[in-house]
């Protein structure tokens, strides 16, 4: 058998190669940049033609994709201090963080179904409510919240919406990696929450809850989770703000990825309902 020498590769063998590597993982990275930009893009046009602000009784609308949102514009991994609220009422509910960065979520580019999200460490993230609000918020004592999540946490108990007025608690909750939905009824009529019965723990899901004087209802992507008859306490005149992302300052914090939180002051009808889900749906990429 006749052998051949071995060759060395040339420096300008080698650099050939590491200029073909470079030109295939600059297309990958640019292929991806293109596909994360073009969800944003589309993420953003939904998010203009939604029909979130066009419904009666909006209190807040957050989320992050428009860049509305924010002030400046954030780079991913940046700490946010404020979200505004991108409702047209003039009286804005804005979330705030004021303290360290610590306490502060951090924007990720493509946590939540390759779209930006607000990463909360379960640590002590939390944003607050600019301002205080009595329950009255919640006008007829009637309530409807969205909200598109990715819990990242165990079945350790958790909040990441609360106003907190007890015994006039209005907000959600994670019990044993379910979600809790808490609004305020009378002591004779029992208990003030109800609670899920599929596991949310690293699913991307559409929480939608429900309440007014006749029942109080709690859905998970669409589908019905839990419901019970409704009698509606005498709200609270005090004052309290609303905490996203835990309890109150640095108290059972949730971890957790948010893309869109919406309040309305009312229970809104089924069609409503079907036409805000459905517009969360489509936008995030979450199968109802």
């Amino acid at each position: 058998m006749k052998k051949y020498p071995l060759k060395a590769f040339s420096l300008i063998e080698i650099s050939v190669v590491i200029v073909i590597i470079g030109i295939l993982i600059a297309g990958i990275s640019s292929g991806v940049d293109l596909f994360y930009d073009f969800k944003l893009s589309t993420a953003r046009s939904l998010t203009k033609n939604s029909p979130v602000p066009r419904i009666e009784g909006l209190f807040t609308w957050i989320e992050t994709t428009s860049l509305e949102s924010f002030s400046p514009a954030p780079k991913d991994g940046a700490s946010i201090d404020l979200i505004k609220d991108l409702s047209f009422k003039m009286d804005k509910a804005n979330f705030v963080q004021t303290g360290v960065d610590g306490l502060k979520p951090i924007y990720k580019q493509g946590n939540l179904n390759n779209l930006p999200a607000l990463y909360f460490d379960g640590s002590n993230d939390f944003l607050v409510s600019e301002k205080s609000y009595t329950s009255s918020i919640f006008s007829n004592n009637q309530v409807t919240i969205f909200a598109v999540i990715n819990y990242l946490g165990s079945t350790n108990t958790v909040v990441f919406l609360k106003h907190e007025l007890a015994p006039y608690r209005t907000g959600l909750e994670i019990n044993s990696g379910m979600v809790r939905f808490d609004f305020p009824k009378n002591i004779s009529n029992g208990t003030s929450n109800i609670t899920g019965t599929s596991s949310i723990i690293n699913k991307n899901i559409i929480i939608t809850a429900i309440a007014n004087n006749i029942n109080q209802k709690l859905y998970i992507n669409s589908n019905l989770e839990a419901s019970i008859s409704n009698a509606i306490a005498t709200p609270s005149i005090s004052s309290a703000l609303i905490y996203l992302g835990s309890h109150n300052e640095g108290v059972l914090c949730t971890k957790f990825n948010l893309g869109e939180l919406i309040i309305y002051d009312r229970a809104l009808s089924a069609k409503e309902l079907d036409s805000v889900t459905k517009y969360l749906s489509k936008k995030w990429g979450i199968k109802i």
